[in-house]
């Protein structure tokens, strides 16, 4: 192994992966397998002379074009960056799952929709963003919390007009379990599509 001041992301994550096969990776995204409704984990920015450690959470049964950080928060404090300036690469990817292990009970904990709601609630705004209202609702869905998602759906109708959340509410309006259905069906599609294992 070589000594490093910059590190590439993809071979940092397949050196954490190598050490622990229970993570799984995705477009620079680790994660907790097995997946749950929720995908949760965390992500190594890599910086020149630094790595700044991620915890994330992306409900799967939306729909998502790509794996994003609008539910992600950098780890606080020291836990949050590591020094890579003469370190091994072995050593930086060591450190890291060093750093996330501290979080794992707390990540793993986001794997499921009740987890995400208790999660989003806790971040400041959350219910001025679409992506943070029509994933509320859904969990809201998943949970089974019909009267309540249905209110969530109906608010973000008349202030986004999203019309992938104007779906659901069409089917909740038929049943309860044809919504829950198409829900369950963009979480199979993505999991496809982002190969999540």
């Amino acid at each position: 192994m070589r000594y490093v001041s910059r590190l590439n992301k993809a071979k940092l994550n397949r050196e954490i992966r190598n050490q622990v096969p229970q993570l799984g990776g995705s477009e620079g995204f680790l994660y907790y397998r097995p997946v749950g409704e929720v995908l949760s984990g965390f992500v190594a920015e890599c910086t020149p002379g630094f790595v700044y450690i991620w915890q994330y959470a992306i409900p799967l049964y939306d729909d998502l074009s790509f794996l994003h950080m609008s539910f992600g928060a950098r780890l606080r404090g020291s836990a949050g960056h590591i020094s890579i300036e003469g370190k091994r690469e072995g050593e930086v990817a060591t450190e890291v799952l060093k750093r996330i292990s501290d979080y794992e009970e707390q990540t793993l904990a986001l794997s499921t929709p009740l987890g995400f709601i208790t999660y989003l609630e806790k971040i400041d705004g959350w219910h001025t963003q679409l992506v943070s209202r029509r994933a509320y609702a859904f969990s809201l869905l998943m949970l089974g919390r019909f009267g309540e998602a249905r209110a969530a759906l109906y608010q973000i109708d008349s202030l986004f007009r999203d019309e992938v959340s104007k779906k659901v509410l069409v089917e909740l309006e038929k049943s309860p379990e044809s919504a829950i259905s198409r829900l369950t069906e963009m979480r199979i599609a993505n999991m496809e599509k982002f190969r999540l294992t």
